[in-house]
């Protein structure tokens, strides 16, 4: 905030369509949620990407009027080394959806727009793809959820008296 103006942009996905916000905050509420339910990596994804949207949105209520921009964004389907690890079968399909996917450069290009052009006017808590202002589903715009989880972040990383002080 002191070097306004500036940007925060967050990296999300398309996968926060697949995000359940009420799995989310069990998971944020019961630390020991995991032992009690079998993980799942594409639910686990899915609500990471959703929590990022969610804190950016959040985040983008508590800036105010200062000269301080926060969008997050989805890159696309890249062709990277993600989920290289996760077995034969991911070594088997990911070279033959890599043929398909983005490049790195070209997954790069929406967050550098969002980074160095001074042209855009869009709103913050804006969600981009393909370097243009998308709608969110409805979960991921769900402001009550997304005050949900900033209270339960601010008592995780102990700011249980809450981060207003951050923007005096």
């Amino acid at each position: 905030a002191r070097g306004a103006p500036s940007r925060i942009i967050n990296v999300s996905s398309e996968a926060h369509k697949s995000g359940r916000g009420a799995r989310l905050l069990e998971t944020i509420d019961d630390d020991r949620t995991h032992s009690r339910r079998k993980y799942k990596p594409f639910d686990a994804y899915g609500d990471s990407k959703l929590a990022n949207i969610l804190f950016t949105n959040e985040l983008a209520s508590r800036i105010g009027n200062r000269d301080l921009r926060v969008w997050s964004l989805h890159p696309g389907a890249v062709a990277t080394r993600l989920g290289a690890n996760n077995g034969a079968l991911a070594k088997l399909v990911l070279p033959l959806l890599a043929l398909f996917f983005k490049t790195p450069d070209q997954g790069a290009e929406t967050s550098i727009h969002l980074c160095a052009d001074k042209g855009i006017r869009a709103t913050n808590g804006t969600y981009f793809a393909d370097c243009k202002p998308v709608a969110l589903s409805g979960r991921a715009a769900d402001a009550e959820l997304a005050r949900r989880l900033w209270r339960e972040s601010e008592k995780l990383v102990g700011l249980d008296g809450g981060t207003e002080a951050i923007w005096r």
